[in-house]
């Protein structure tokens, strides 16, 4: 019959893998940012940088296409053209989210 792990030996799995996990990033953090090499470093932080950017898009589509289609509504006193902009930037949101996935 086989026994069950305790709890004190599950917690201590865990913690050897968040230390394995740690010690994994200390290993690999000489080749993301070495030492004498500018130019990765800066292909580091744009990388970095664009995938915060792509993220935020990612987030403001679906409330974009949201502020879209409640323009379209028809209200007195509104131009026809402010749901029309919305809906193109709307396609160039959902573009660009898709362009930022692929980086």
């Amino acid at each position: 019959m086989m026994r069950r792990p305790t709890k004190n030996a599950e917690s201590g799995e865990a913690e050897a893998g968040e230390q394995s996990e740690w010690q994994t990033l200390k290993s690999l953090l000489p080749y993301l940012w070495p030492k004498g090499r500018g130019d990765l470093k800066l292909r580091v932080v744009i990388s970095a940088v664009l995938l915060v950017i792509s993220q935020i898009v990612s987030l403001y589509v679906p409330i974009l296409f949201k502020e879209s289609v409640d323009a379209v509504t028809p209200i007195e006193g509104r131009l026809a053209a402010v749901p029309v902009l919305l809906i193109v930037a709307y396609g160039l949101a959902r573009a660009l989210m898709q362009d930022m996935t692929q980086v």
